[in-house]
């Protein structure tokens, strides 16, 4: 038993002495910790900065508590994309770096002893610098660039301070360039100096106010004809404070003088006074497409009539202004340097034409759906060489009317040129006849004067405050049909007797103050058989003024009706014949406007044609007085060496006779049976 004991003992006093060799042998073979309790490291408080100022790294709180000797190394852990900074003194307590771009930095500070090293990271955030704009003021004759200085699009880069005129050289800007302007200041393009401004869709040029409020700066405009001129994707916004003088009123964008420019991509908008953009007479707009002018407190644009054929219809004028359409000033003597197009906007905007205009050489081709509205009295001539073109399609018209819609509001369209190109089809004409054309034209919407030749089809004339359409004697009406004639206030058309011949059946005529065809006193000598058509509408003729027909031969379509002014007749003389041949259901009408007795003069044949020829017509209330010649009071009279057949019609309520036939002319001898009378105050028919 002892012994089993002692075999124990040893063997517990092994495992010990092993124990505790192994922990000998370890503890030999492990380091101290290399930190000691003695360091600190402090790299300073986060910071903010902009881009290019001076970020100082503070690591003057570090230290040793034991009286240690330390050393300090700095260096970036990260850095904004694109960032090339670097840090100055990094061993010294005090360091500093400048950032370049915007964005967030860090720096990691270690300090280190004999005996170790310990770590401490700092953030130093980097804005954008504080706005400090380039001032411009002044004149200036050399070149000069300006370029974007800041990202941020809306700081301004240039502040013109003073009014800033460009008198020579070229002034280039930059994209993504912006400039303010001082209250009341200007920008000039002028005498032999030019502006290239093209920005990008994304980094467009802005002018602008200091300010953003409508007329905070005066504008700008280019005077200058240098053909450099050109703006793209520029931004115009927030002028109109005065106008400019020279006749440039207060505008956002103004071509002054004789300047020129391409304008492409640009936007007119919020600026206060008359215009947002303005083309002074004699100026060139060179180029003007895909633009925008929108709520300014003017009219959106004003130009003459030959720079507005130079618009483009994806140009966009129809938002926000205080007038939205396109203002064509007053302009006689025009000179379209051949054939132009006047074309139609997409936004629908119409164009005002605020002032006389006077078309005198070239054409003028008016697109179909185009909008012209006239301001108070002005009127639209074409004469001389020049012509108008303006053909519109059945749902696309060309509209001709009043700014404001009531009759009379503007003078109306008078055709004085002689150009066989000239027509209108597809058309409105609309509340015009405000004052006489002088010349022979009265008020009118629509007038063919002096020599002039016009076409005229499918066209609607109305709300003139006299008529509709007048045709001078000496004109010719080249064609004619398919019109309409409603709301005016006095006839609808009046013409010469030589024009008549050119009417048409379909046209219409409804709800005139006077709802007749007037034919005024006029000699027609033609060599050809001309007809004079019967309106399908029922509308009469109305003969305001003596008729002679000279020559060719006269044809009157069945159911026509002619209603004579007091004292008025219609006389086939010369050469000339007259075929009037009706039905029995649509008889010709020959009466007095006025249905009395001796109204009207009547119908006197007096050449020997044997073309001449009357049957199923009516006649009635003739004879206010004798024709001479042998012709006394009738409602038919040959006379002279005459010759007619006459059958089938009536004849009433004459001041003197039905028929009457002087001795040396020619009647058919059953005339008093085929024909039918009454109420003729001298007699049904007399035959010497």
């Amino acid at each position: 038993m002892k012994l089993h004991i002692f075999q124990k003992f040893k063997v517990w006093k092994a495992l010990i002495l092993s124990l505790f060799l192994f922990c000998l042998l370890t503890s030999c073979d492990e380091e101290e910790d290399p930190t000691p309790d003695t360091l600190i490291v402090n790299a300073g408080s986060d910071q903010i900065v902009e881009v290019g100022q001076t970020a100082t790294l503070d690591g003057s709180g570090s230290s040793d508590t034991g009286g240690n000797s330390i050393t300090y190394l700095w260096a970036f852990s990260s850095v904004p994309s694109g960032s090339t900074a670097s840090i100055s003194n990094t061993t010294s307590a005090m360091a500093s770096f400048s950032p370049d771009v915007e964005g967030t930095y860090t720096a990691i500070l270690t300090v280190s002893n004999a005996d170790g090293s310990k770590t401490d990271e700092v953030t130093i955030t980097a804005t954008a610098p504080a706005a400090v704009a380039v001032e411009l003021s002044g004149s200036r004759t050399e070149d000069l660039r300006l370029t974007d200085i800041f990202v941020n699009s809306s700081v301004p880069d240039y502040i013109v301070t003073s009014n800033f005129r460009m008198r020579g050289g070229v002034l280039t800007i930059d994209p993504g360039v912006t400039i303010a302007f001082k209250s009341d200041q200007y920008m000039w393009i002028e005498d032999t100096g030019a502006i290239i401004a093209k920005g990008t869709t994304t980094n467009p040029i802005v002018f602008t106010g200091e300010t953003e409020t409508k007329g905070f700066w005066r504008g700008l405009v280019i005077w200058s004809n240098n053909t450099q001129n050109e703006l793209d994707y520029v931004e115009i916004k927030y002028a109109g404070s005065n106008d400019h003088g020279s006749g440039v009123p207060s505008i956002g964008l103004a071509l002054g003088n004789s300047g020129q420019a391409k304008i492409t991509n640009s936007t007119v908008t919020n600026n206060a006074g008359d215009y947002g953009m303005f083309v002074e007479l004699g100026t060139d707009l060179n180029t003007f497409s895909n633009n925008t002018i929108s709520n300014n407190d003017g009219t959106a644009l004003g130009l003459a009539i030959f720079e507005a054929t130079k618009l483009d219809p994806a140009s966009s004028f129809n938002t926000g202004n205080g007038d939205n359409s396109i203002e064509i000033f007053s302009q006689s003597n025009i000179d379209l340097d051949g054939e132009k197009t006047l074309p139609t906007m997409a936004d629908g905007t119409p164009y005002y034409v605020s002032g006389n205009i006077r078309l005198r050489n070239g054409g003028l081709v008016v697109s179909p759906g185009a909008v012209l509205e006239f301001n108070t009295d002005v009127y639209f001539w074409i004469e001389d060489n020049g012509y108008m073109i303006a053909k519109g399609t059945d749902t696309e018209p060309i509209v001709f009317t009043g700014k404001v819609k009531q009759k009379g509001y503007w003078r109306g369209i008078a055709f004085w040129s002689s150009n066989v190109l000239n027509e209108l089809d597809y058309a409105e004409v609309s509340y015009g006849g405000s004052s006489d054309h002088g010349s022979g034209l009265g008020k009118i919407g629509l007038g063919l004067g002096n020599s002039g030749k016009l076409k005229v089809s499918n066209t609607a004339i109305t709300n003139s405050d006299d008529i509709g359409f007048q045709i001078e004697s000496t004109t010719t009406l080249e064609s004619f049909s398919n019109n309409s004639f409603s709301d005016n206030n006095g006839v609808p058309m009046s013409l010469d007797a030589n024009n008549a011949g050119e009417l048409d059946n379909a046209t219409t005529f409804t709800n005139n103050g006077d709802n007749a065809i007037e034919i005024y006193s006029s000699t027609k000598s033609i060599t050809d058989l001309t007809t004079w058509p019967k309106i399908n509408d029922g509308t009469p003729y109305y003969i305001s003024g003596n008729i002679r027909v000279r020559g060719g031969g006269l044809k009157v379509e069945a159911g026509a009706t002619f209603e004579f002014a007091s004292n008025a007749y219609m006389w086939i003389e010369d050469d000339a014949y007259l075929d009037a041949i009706g039905t029995a259901s649509d008889k010709i009408t020959f009466t007095g406007r006025t249905k009395q007795a001796g109204s009207w003069r009547g119908l006197v044949i007096w050449t020997n044609n044997v073309l001449n020829q009357i049957d199923h017509a009516e006649f009635s209330y003739g004879g206010s007085s004798s024709h001479g010649s042998g012709v006394d009071l009738i409602n038919l009279g040959v006379g002279n060496s005459g010759r007619l057949n006459v059958a089938n019609s009536n004849f009433s309520n004459s001041a003197g006779f039905g028929i009457y036939a002087e001795s040396t002319a020619t009647i058919n001898a059953d005339a008093a049976t085929v024909n039918t009378f009454s109420n003729n105050t001298g007699g049904d028919i007399q035959i010497d």
